[in-house]
C-alpha cells in the first residue's frame, strides 16, 4: 500500500464530480467501473456519521439529526456494496477502509461488501503511513480498520 500515490484526480470517483449520495451519480460511477474494468477499488466512505463519538453526550435533536445523516448514508453504503459485489465476482481487488471505530462496519451493506470468502481485515495505525496533523506536524496514529481482499489487505499491515 502506498498512501501517497500519484493518482490523477480524473482517475477518483470523488467529489464533487460524484456526489455518491445521488442515484444517478451512483450509476455513472458504475458506467466508469464497467467500462475501464477496474482492477482495484479503495473504498473510504464518509466516516462522520458513523463515529461513537456522534454518541457522546447529545441532545434529543442531535440524536434525530445523527439518526437522519445514518440513513442518508446507509444509500451510499449500499453503493459501496455494489462496488464491492461487482469487483468480487470479476476476481478483481477490493479495499474497504474507515476508522477502526466506525460503526459503519456493523451496518449490513457493509457486513455484505465485507465478509466474503477470501477478504480479510486489518487494524494498521495511519502514523505508520507518515499521516501528520496539519496544525504542527505531529504524527497521528488514527487507527483504520481495511477489509478486503487478503493479498492487498496483509500487506498493509503496519503499526
Amino acid at each position: 500500500c502506498d498512501w501517497s500515490s500519484d493518482v490523477c484526480s480524473s482517475d477518483l470517483i470523488t467529489l464533487p464530480r460524484y456526489n455518491l449520495l445521488i442515484k444517478a451519480d451512483q450509476d455513472r460511477a458504475m458506467r466508469v467501473l464497467e467500462e475501464h474494468d477496474i482492477d482495484f477499488t479503495m473504498v473510504a466512505w464518509p466516516c462522520t456519521p458513523w463515529s461513537i463519538m456522534q454518541n457522546l453526550n447529545q441532545k434529543p435533536w442531535q440524536i434525530r439529526n445523527l439518526k437522519r445523516a445514518q440513513e442518508e448514508h446507509r444509500i451510499l453504503l449500499m453503493f459501496v456494496e455494489r462496488v464491492a459485489h461487482r469487483q468480487y465476482i470479476r476476481n478483481r481487488v477490493n479495499v474497504g477502509e474507515n476508522p477502526a471505530s466506525s460503526l459503519a462496519w456493523s451496518e449490513p451493506p457493509i457486513q455484505a461488501a465485507y465478509g466474503k470468502p477470501g477478504y480479510t481485515e486489518v487494524v494498521t495505525h495511519m502514523c505508520a503511513y507518515n499521516k501528520r496533523r496539519p496544525d504542527n506536524g505531529m504524527l497521528i496514529r488514527k487507527p483504520t480498520r481495511l477489509r478486503g481482499t487478503r493479498e492487498v489487505i496483509e500487506t498493509c499491515s503496519r503499526r
